[in-house]
């Protein structure tokens, strides 16, 4: 369902609601302002079907049709159980949840890289014994030396 008109004054109607409804925030999360703009949207969808279905109603303030709309509500008690039994989904969750797993990935293919083999040249590869060079041998602990004395 399309709420805006088309040409520049339902949009420019629309800039200054966003404007207005952000006006005092703060920077805040992209997500935070997706689920802001998600119930304003909502406010004024519900304001505007109200204004439609009561003749009486469309010279109200938008903030006075928006109370009575909410107040007005009627939820049926079977409805409202089962909203409440079900368990809330939050995309943001589950958003960084995936991003979690994605980097838990590459952190594994990383390791995973790491065990490939080196590149050998002559300081990497380790010494095998032969004729010409024997083995290397364990290094004699250092020898004590006597105490000088003094005189």
């Amino acid at each position: 369902m399309r709420l805006l008109g088309s040409g520049t004054s339902p949009n420019e109607a629309f800039r200054s609601c966003v404007n207005r409804w952000f006006r005092n925030q703060p920077e805040v999360f992209a997500q935070t302002i997706r689920l802001q703009l998600q119930a304003n949207f909502l406010a004024c969808l519900l304001t505007h079907n109200t204004a439609l279905h009561s003749r009486t109603l469309r010279r109200m303030r938008h903030v006075d049709l928006l109370f009575h709309a909410v107040a007005t509500m009627a939820i049926a008690d079977e409805e409202w159980a089962e909203f409440i039994r079900r368990p809330l989904a939050f995309p943001v969750e589950a958003a960084k949840e995936k991003k979690r797993q994605a980097i838990k990935g590459r952190a594994l293919q990383g390791k995973a890289q790491a065990k490939r083999p080196r590149k050998r040249t002559v300081f990497t590869s380790k010494r095998k014994p032969t004729a010409a060079t024997p083995p290397k041998r364990a290094r004699a602990p250092p020898r004590k030396r006597p105490a000088a004395s003094l005189h």
